[in-house]
């Protein structure tokens, strides 16, 4: 688990509490060195309708502080 060089992540998943496939950008929105760059399509990364959790990556992928869901969606 390589580290950030000082820049956190945000990191989305495809599946529950933060689990399956995944994409990540520098939270600071600095992308090919444009500001407030973050993907607007996520069909491009390949992910698009299955995003289903995220989370900030501060220093590395470690979880640290656990996993919390405080709005668990409910399927019937």
């Amino acid at each position: 688990m390589g580290a950030f060089e000082s820049q956190s992540r945000l990191a989305v998943f495809a599946g529950p509490d933060c689990t399956g496939t995944s994409r990540d950008w520098p939270a600071d929105g600095f992308i090919n060195g444009e500001k407030d760059n973050y993907p607007l399509d996520f069909m491009i990364d390949g992910i698009n309708d299955d995003v289903s959790s995220f989370m900030v990556w501060e220093s590395n992928k470690k979880i640290i502080n656990g996993i919390d869901s405080p709005c668990r969606l409910r399927r019937n």
